[in-house]
């Protein structure tokens, strides 16, 4: 009998009552099972006080982010940042906490839309690992719409290409 890989979960903070989150790793593991990544993602649960007082208000917020960290090289980073791979690639998605009546809405809408846009924006995006910087997909939920959306983002050094003069 094969065991189920569940992608490893990094963070959990801990919400009130009022809140939960709306999709689980097992979840998110299932769907995306086969991308290259899959080894190399962890999943991190966040509450941020700061997106809570949108719930409620025409503000989308977000709700989930699927994101690459590439390295970024400083000119004078320390020894120890090197030595601790601190700046080493990841591949985080982040799951963040919504109000608890809407858990299951936005939990059906995660599962139908916004999984299977994450696994294909992985595998288009296999190569990253050769890039400096970071690039992100992000879903915000808006409440009055019932609406789901979607927008990429990235850092300055992704969309920097780096000249080699030696050639």
């Amino acid at each position: 009998m094969q065991q189920e890989q569940i992608i490893p979960t990094r963070h959990k903070s801990k919400i009130p009552q009022t809140l939960s989150y709306p999709i689980g790793a097992k979840a998110i593991s299932e769907a995306l099972i086969g991308v290259p990544q899959f080894d190399d993602l962890t999943v991190e649960f966040w509450f941020w006080k700061q997106f809570a007082r949108h719930h409620g208000t025409a503000t989308p917020y977000r709700v989930m982010e699927v994101q690459f960290s590439g390295p970024v090289r400083f000119l004078s980073a320390s020894k120890n940042i090197e030595d601790s791979n601190y700046n080493r690639p990841r591949w985080t998605i982040i799951v963040d906490a919504v109000p608890r009546p809407l858990r299951h809405l936005i939990q059906g809408k995660l599962t139908t839309d916004a999984l299977p846009l994450i696994g294909s924006w992985l595998r288009s995006n296999a190569h990253s690992m050769e890039r400096e910087g970071g690039h992100r997909l992000v879903f915000s939920f808006d409440e009055l719409k019932i609406e789901l959306t979607h927008d990429e983002g990235a850092s300055i050094e992704w969309h920097t290409t780096k000249v080699n003069r030696g050639s």
